[in-house]
Protein backbone atom coordinates (compact mmCIF):
# COMPACT_ATOMS: atom_id res chain seq x y z
CA UNK A 1 0.00 0.00 0.00
CA UNK A 2 1.45 3.38 -0.59
CA UNK A 3 2.04 6.02 2.03
CA UNK A 4 -1.20 8.27 3.09
CA UNK A 5 -1.27 11.70 2.89
CA UNK A 6 -3.86 11.36 5.50
CA UNK A 7 -3.25 8.75 7.80
CA UNK A 8 -6.26 9.92 10.49
CA UNK A 9 -8.92 9.98 7.77
CA UNK A 10 -8.50 6.42 6.34
CA UNK A 11 -10.71 4.06 6.84
CA UNK A 12 -10.57 0.88 9.10
CA UNK A 13 -10.01 -1.44 5.96
CA UNK A 14 -7.20 0.96 4.83
CA UNK A 15 -5.85 1.33 7.97
CA UNK A 16 -5.52 -2.74 8.31
CA UNK A 17 -4.22 -2.89 4.79
CA UNK A 18 -1.58 -0.38 5.81
CA UNK A 19 -0.92 -2.53 9.07
CA UNK A 20 -0.59 -5.64 6.86
CA UNK A 21 2.01 -3.44 4.83
CA UNK A 22 3.84 -2.75 7.70
CA UNK A 23 3.68 -6.55 8.84
CA UNK A 24 4.65 -7.72 5.76
CA UNK A 25 8.40 -5.19 6.06
CA UNK A 26 8.85 -7.00 9.32
CA UNK A 27 8.75 -10.17 8.19
CA UNK A 28 10.82 -9.19 5.31
CA UNK A 29 13.23 -7.80 7.91
CA UNK A 30 13.53 -10.72 9.84
CA UNK A 31 13.97 -12.98 7.32
CA UNK A 32 17.05 -10.61 6.38
CA UNK A 33 18.34 -10.30 9.35
CA UNK A 34 18.15 -14.16 9.97
CA UNK A 35 19.86 -14.62 6.98
CA UNK A 36 23.25 -12.04 7.71
CA UNK A 37 23.23 -13.47 11.69
CA UNK A 38 21.41 -16.43 12.01
CA UNK A 39 19.25 -17.22 14.46
CA UNK A 40 21.28 -15.12 17.15
CA UNK A 41 18.59 -14.26 19.04
CA UNK A 42 17.17 -17.61 20.01
CA UNK A 43 20.81 -18.42 21.21
CA UNK A 44 21.42 -15.47 23.26
CA UNK A 45 17.72 -16.26 24.74
CA UNK A 46 18.67 -19.91 25.65
CA UNK A 47 21.96 -18.38 27.90
CA UNK A 48 19.86 -14.88 29.03
CA UNK A 49 16.06 -15.58 29.01
CA UNK A 50 15.87 -12.04 29.70
CA UNK A 51 17.43 -10.98 27.00
CA UNK A 52 14.95 -8.95 24.98
CA UNK A 53 14.94 -6.89 27.61
CA UNK A 54 19.02 -6.05 26.53
CA UNK A 55 17.91 -5.70 23.02
CA UNK A 56 15.27 -3.47 23.36
CA UNK A 57 16.74 -1.15 25.98
CA UNK A 58 19.31 -0.77 23.63
CA UNK A 59 17.10 0.33 20.60
CA UNK A 60 15.47 2.66 22.81
CA UNK A 61 18.62 4.69 23.47
CA UNK A 62 19.07 4.57 19.49
CA UNK A 63 15.49 5.91 19.11
CA UNK A 64 15.84 8.48 21.80
CA UNK A 65 19.37 9.87 21.02
CA UNK A 66 18.04 9.94 17.22
CA UNK A 67 15.32 12.27 18.32
CA UNK A 68 17.28 14.55 20.80
CA UNK A 69 19.97 14.63 18.14
CA UNK A 70 17.53 14.77 15.07
CA UNK A 71 19.77 12.53 12.96
CA UNK A 72 22.41 9.40 13.72
CA UNK A 73 25.30 9.04 12.90
CA UNK A 74 24.65 5.36 11.09
CA UNK A 75 23.59 7.09 7.74
CA UNK A 76 21.29 3.98 7.28
CA UNK A 77 19.84 3.67 10.43
CA UNK A 78 16.24 6.06 10.87
CA UNK A 79 14.15 6.45 13.33
CA UNK A 80 11.71 3.77 11.31
CA UNK A 81 14.43 1.08 10.83
CA UNK A 82 15.06 1.25 15.12
CA UNK A 83 11.15 0.95 14.97
CA UNK A 84 11.49 -2.52 13.20
CA UNK A 85 13.54 -3.64 14.90
CA UNK A 86 11.89 -2.95 18.39
CA UNK A 87 8.93 -4.74 16.79
CA UNK A 88 10.60 -7.50 15.23
CA UNK A 89 12.22 -8.27 19.11
CA UNK A 90 8.94 -8.40 20.49
CA UNK A 91 8.03 -10.94 17.79
CA UNK A 92 10.93 -13.04 18.55
CA UNK A 93 10.02 -12.60 22.12
CA UNK A 94 6.44 -13.98 21.67
CA UNK A 95 7.60 -16.47 19.76
CA UNK A 96 10.38 -17.83 21.89
CA UNK A 97 7.50 -17.50 24.73
CA UNK A 98 4.64 -19.94 22.80
CA UNK A 99 7.37 -22.23 21.67
CA UNK A 100 7.86 -22.81 25.30
CA UNK A 101 4.67 -23.38 26.44
CA UNK A 102 4.65 -25.62 23.46
CA UNK A 103 7.41 -27.65 24.91
CA UNK A 104 6.11 -27.65 28.15
CA UNK A 105 2.55 -28.93 27.13
CA UNK A 106 4.34 -31.86 25.44
CA UNK A 107 6.60 -33.10 28.09
CA UNK A 108 3.31 -32.82 30.31
CA UNK A 109 1.19 -35.16 28.46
Amino acid sequence: MEEQANYEALSPLDLSAFFKDVVLELEELYVNKNADYGNSFVKVRSEYPNAVLIRLMDKLERLKLIYAKGYTNVMSETVEDTLKDMANYCIMEIMARRNKKTDENKTTI
